[in-house]
């Protein structure tokens, strides 16, 4: 997070595989839209405002 804020960013996304999105939360990360597939594992975007 802090390498990003240093470097300008104002939003950092990834995406997080349906299991962990409960760790991401805690991190301060938002889902944002609906789950899809990537490699066959089930995802969501998440993202979180710098």
């Amino acid at each position: 997070v802090n390498y990003c804020k240093n470097k300008g960013y104002s939003e950092i996304c990834l995406h997080s595989q349906t299991y962990i999105i409960d760790f991401y939360k805690k991190c301060g990360f938002k889902p944002r839209g609906k789950t899809f597939l990537e490699a066959g594992i089930k995802h969501i975007e998440m993202y979180m405002q710098i």
